[in-house]
């Protein structure tokens, strides 16, 4: 959670801000993780409903979502994340350009 515990980041996410779930482009990322690797005691341990009440209460306290809003896999892919359009995709040069002889 980006922020202060009694105050989080609700925001654009620019420089140094970009940090905890918000600056993800895509929200299933920290389902994923979460899913995967929590609790770190015993990762892996946590059904799908706690994933999901964990996403959920990350993205409302980072004001992602509204608290009253419901998180489960149909919601969660439309939850649309404040940085998801900050990474420029790869863009491939086909045939690569040619470079000078001196090059």
């Amino acid at each position: 959670m980006a922020g202060s515990p009694d105050k989080p980041f609700r925001g654009p996410f620019y420089g140094v801000e970009k940090d905890g779930p918000s600056y993800f482009p895509y929200p299933t990322i920290a389902w994923d993780y979460i899913n995967r690797a929590m609790p770190a005691s015993n990762p892996g341990s946590l059904k799908p409903n706690e994933v999901y009440a964990l996403v959920a209460f990350l993205y409302y306290r980072n004001g992602i979502i509204k608290e009253t809003d419901v998180m489960d896999e149909k919601s969660l892919p439309k939850v649309e994340m404040p940085n998801k359009n900050g990474f420029v995709p790869a863009k491939p040069v086909y045939p690569p350009e040619k470079k000078p002889s001196w090059y």
